[in-house]
């Protein structure tokens, strides 16, 4: 099985995301150890150990998050940062996701006769809000908090 570790550059960016085999990962007692990982990493990637960070492929894989080309790594909390997708958007160290400064609308489908559909949501920065196509007429609606308003 592979684990997978971030190269990190400068100001903390990935710059390089790389599989590796758990067997090159275990210490002299057989344990999977990020250390060992790191330093083999640095003897075979000329990097420094400390700039392996130990990451994920997917979401549910590791604590830390996902990282990918672009990304940032954050030692203080211990976790990759997507690129910020909005200059209003602040981290939430809960979930580990950047968050709007409106929570995202609970109602995301229309239904029209026996029909549903999702709703096209989208962020509108310069609104500082929430936005949607309706899927039935392509208008433009508001989230007001509760509903979808024209």
């Amino acid at each position: 099985m592979k684990k997978y570790f971030a190269k990190i550059g400068l100001n903390s960016k990935v710059i390089h995301v790389t599989p590796l085999d758990e067997d090159l990962m275990k210490d002299s007692s057989g344990n999977l150890d990020e250390r060992v990982g790191q330093e083999y990493l640095s003897r075979h990637g000329n990097w420094p150990p400390e700039m392996w960070i130990q990451c994920a492929k997917e979401p549910s894989d590791h604590v830390r998050g996902v990282a990918g080309i672009g990304c940032t790594w954050d030692e203080d909390n211990n976790v990759f940062w997507l690129p910020k997708p909005f200059d209003s958007w602040s981290k939430d160290l809960t979930t580990k996701t950047w968050k709007a400064p409106v929570d995202y609308p609970s109602v995301t489908t229309k239904t029209v006769g026996s029909e549903t559909k999702n709703w096209g949501i989208f962020w509108d920065e310069a609104a500082q809000g929430w936005k949607a196509t309706n899927p039935f007429d392509n208008t433009e609606h508001t989230w007001n908090g509760s509903s979808w308003v024209s």
